[in-house]
């Protein structure tokens, strides 16, 4: 009667554990904002002009607040200016993404309420869209780490809107929950329903007739890049090193600019080695942030990295692209020169300037006696990339075997051996040789020989054991409506019960009318599954020492061999990723959970072999195999996807690991008793199932409750519905010990189903415990222009706190 029903409980707690939502948490933060206003004003070049007004209240004393502004938009940019704040010392603090404003007097202390008044204006560029204009402002960031009692905001439009959209919640929200808005032509009211909680956004999207914004300028020009420099040096093995000089003059203060280093080639290439002053790297984008310490006027900025790329695989001849932005994110070069040094003189070569739409323009080289080619760059459009290919004879690029394919290699081999020796020493187990016997082992009650299957005691084992004592006469079942049951005590358990079984009897009637001798499925809900637990550890306390069913050696080597394999395939993409992008060996995480899936799904399948029905077995192992399948194919796209490892090795490395995954269950070794008492138990298999039915119905007369007997057995090697149907038209009386249906004409088949339906709401019951305290769950969904929307996805917003 055991079900697969732990897999899908180990699967759900599993996500469970992924799902857990992150939430602003308001622990030590003892200020609230009273109200929260915000104005702004849209002109027609897109320009919003924001003044928030905000009261706050400090039980104790604080020097004062500090407001978050972030220099990006979530669906655009923006020219963050004109900050003041009124009344107040204020400090601008650079951070990033963000720009903070810390507002207060260092060393004086306020306390009470306070008000403060904020004043900045984002500038905006046309937004593209020829549809809709759109006014998109986060008049409410996310990252307020208080709660806020009422928040109201008044935003003046250039027009009215021919629609508009309002979302609040946590950042991500497609929701309105908590805000009421109004609209009085071009002007726009908001107004909270309740105090909002830390972590609330507020996110307006209007959408404007086209032309409401047309006095926007179509590109953001706050930076000009003067000159931009380069020398690159390219490798023998196919790399090239790039080092810039970049001379910028921006026109207003900002946190800092963003310059692109990725290439843009018809093959898989890496950046690494980034280096440079006054400058951070972000891999996932594969850009420099270049710091402008929020200053204005000229700045020269210098940084290197190193480009590395799979060899081209073209028979005829050998190439590189050799690729670079013009200048910024922003703006284009007005000048400069590219240089690069070759390690030979090429059959070919080409310089060449490619634009967004994918336009090509030539650019003038000139390539000199020693194999340094001169470019001369000259007014670039933002975003524009820089191009030099150069053609070699075939062969030219060489590149030895990377540290990964070794590594790979010696580790897939050792694994290999290690689990052949393994096998060829614990593993070549004679087969079981169990002949047809019409009765259990003398030794063993049902829930051990539940044990004996797959070395685990379920709670649908300790269950067969109600079964196992009503027939015994110790107990009688009945049936209380549809969903209920009661059991009364009969005749006390004997000597020839184990302990476990006097401790959970007695249990199992202590929870009700002791005086009656009876209990009930509400007198057992939430407060036995202590006792099953108990049981369920002294069922596995009973083969110990000269009573153990396997081998314990044999048992250690299959358990460390199936760890190794998971290390093993968990650290296969890090092998394929040493050199070129270490932060993409995380993905390691992916192969590492779900080798251990596999190998509970594995451990499982071949625990539970012998009690599955061979349609049963057909489909669980088409299901692991295809699940192998996908698996396997997973890991090598990871291993391969970074080019440092060779296919072949990948496949190799990861059908070894696969392989150890699948197979360890068999380096396992019954001891001589678990040996015997697995052939007794697979013998009354093999007589339940091939027994013909006349030698049945000799046994049912011979043995009155011979079917009910074996019962809690046939439940537990999975075969009750076996057993229901090879004793239909034998089976004439029901159980004396169970009162729940009215038999007109008694039926096997009908007594299992019965006996399995009460069977299983006892076992629900039975292990029920109190539900744990607390939970949720979250979501995100995303938008944009063409999307909808949602709370954070504007331009604005941020956050504060108290300081």
């Amino acid at each position: 009667m055991k079900r697969v029903s732990s897999l899908f409980l180990a699967l759900a707690l599993f996500w469970g554990l992924f799902s857990i939502p992150v939430s602003v948490r308001a622990q030590d933060v003892d200020y609230t904002i009273e109200q929260y206003q915000v104005e702004v004003r849209m002109d027609r070049a897109r320009r919003y002009v924001v003044t928030e007004t905000i009261d706050v209240r400090f039980p104790s004393e604080r020097q004062g607040i500090y407001r978050d502004l972030p220099l990006f938009g979530g669906e655009e940019d923006y020219n963050l200016h004109d900050i003041s704040v009124e009344g107040a010392q204020y400090q601008l603090e650079p951070g990033g993404e963000t720009l903070r404003i810390r507002i207060g007097t260092p060393g004086e202390y306020v306390t009470g309420m306070q008000r403060y008044v904020i004043r900045y204006t984002m500038d905006h560029a046309a937004d593209g869209d020829s549809s809709y204009d759109h006014a998109y402002i986060n008049l409410l960031g996310q990252g307020w780490e208080c709660s806020i009692q009422s928040f109201s905001a008044a935003v003046q439009l250039p027009e009215r809107p021919v629609r508009y959209q309002v979302f609040s919640g946590r950042e991500g929200e497609t929701g309105n929950p908590y805000i009421l808005a109004a609209d009085y032509g071009a002007l726009i009211t908001l107004e909270s329903k309740e105090a909002l909680a830390p972590g609330t956004a507020v996110t307006l999207h209007g959408y404007l007739e086209e032309g409401a914004f047309d006095e926007a300028p179509q590109v953001l020009s706050p930076l000009t890049v003067l000159k931009a420099d380069a020398i690159v040096t390219l490798n023998r093995d196919r790399s090239y090193r790039v080092d810039r000089e970049l001379d910028l003059e921006l026109s207003e203060p900002r946190e800092g600019v963003l310059v692109p280093l990725s290439p843009q080639g018809e093959e898989k290439t890496w950046i690494l080695d980034v280096e440079g002053e006054g400058m951070d790297y972000d891999a996932e984008y594969g850009a420099a942030f270049l710091h402008t310490a929020i200053a204005t006027g000229q700045q020269r900025f210098a940084l290197s990295y190193t480009v590395d790329q799979e060899l081209d695989r073209n028979r005829q001849m050998d190439y590189a692209d050799l690729w670079l932005f013009s200048g910024t994110a922003e703006a284009g070069a007005m000048s400069g020169t590219l240089r690069v040094h070759l390690p030979e003189i090429p059959n070919e070569y080409r310089a060449f300037s490619r634009t967004e739409d994918g336009v090509d323009r030539e650019l003038a080289a000139k390539m000199d006696e020693n194999g340094a080619l001169t470019v001369a760059l000259e007014q670039l459009p933002a975003g524009a990339l820089i191009g030099v290919r150069v053609v070699y004879p075939e062969g030219f690029f060489t590149r030895p075997a990377s540290a990964g394919n070794w590594i790979a290699l010696v580790a897939a081999t050792a694994l290999l051996v290690l689990f052949l020796v393994l096998y060829l020493l614990l593993g070549r187990e004679r087969p079981l040789l169990p002949v047809p016997q019409p009765f259990p082992p003398k030794e063993l009650n049902s829930a051990e020989a539940g044990y004996l299957i797959n070395f685990s005691c379920s709670p649908d084992d300790i269950a067969s054991l109600i079964l196992q004592w009503a027939e015994e006469g110790h107990l009688t079942m009945a049936d209380i409506g549809e969903d209920g049951f009661l059991l009364t005590r009969g005749a006390p358990l004997d000597d020839g019960h184990r302990g476990y079984e006097h401790t959970l009897y007695d249990a199992l009637f202590a929870l009700g009318d002791e005086a009656a001798g009876t209990v009930t499925h509400e007198q057992l809900k939430e407060k036995f599954y202590p006792s099953v637990a108990d049981a369920q550890k002294a069922v596995a306390g009973e083969f110990t020492g000269e009573h153990r069913l396997e081998d314990r050696s044999a048992g250690r080597w299959s358990t460390l061999l199936a760890l190794l394999a998971a290390l093993f395939l968990s650290v296969g993409p890090l092998l394929g990723c040493l050199k070129r992008d270490p932060a993409f060996s995380l993905f390691g995480i992916l192969p590492l959970v779900a080798g251990l899936l596999a190998l509970w799904f594995s451990a499982q399948l071949y625990n539970s072999w012998h009690k599955m029905a061979r349609h049963r077995r057909r489909l669980w192992s088409g299901l692991l195999g295809l699940f192998y399948l996908v698996f396997a194919g997973i890991q090598v796209f990871l291993m391969t996807s970074q080019g440092e490892l060779s296919p072949a090795i990948a496949v190799g490395y990861t059908l070894v690991g696969v392989l150890c995954l699948a197979l360890h269950p068999f380096i396992r070794r019954r001891s001589v008793y678990g040996r015997r008492l697995m052939e007794e138990l697979l013998g009354l298999r093999l007589y339940l199932t091939q027994t013909d039915e006349s030698s049945l119905f000799a046994m049912a007369r011979e043995h009155p409750g011979y079917f009910y007997r074996l019962l809690p057995y046939a439940m537990v090697l999975g075969l009750e519905e076996t057993l229901g149907r090879r004793f239909e038209g034998i089976l004439t009386e029901p159980p004396i010990w169970y009162q729940g249906q009215n038999w007109n004409t008694m039926s096997a088949i009908w007594m299992v189903h019965y006996m399995n339906r009460s069977m299983g709401r006892m076992t629900q019951t039975m292990v029920s415990a109190p539900a744990p305290q607390g939970g949720g769950s979250g979501g995100f969904t995303g938008g944009g222009f063409s999307g909808g929307g949602f709370t954070g996805g504007g331009s604005g917003g941020g956050g504060g706190g108290a300081w």
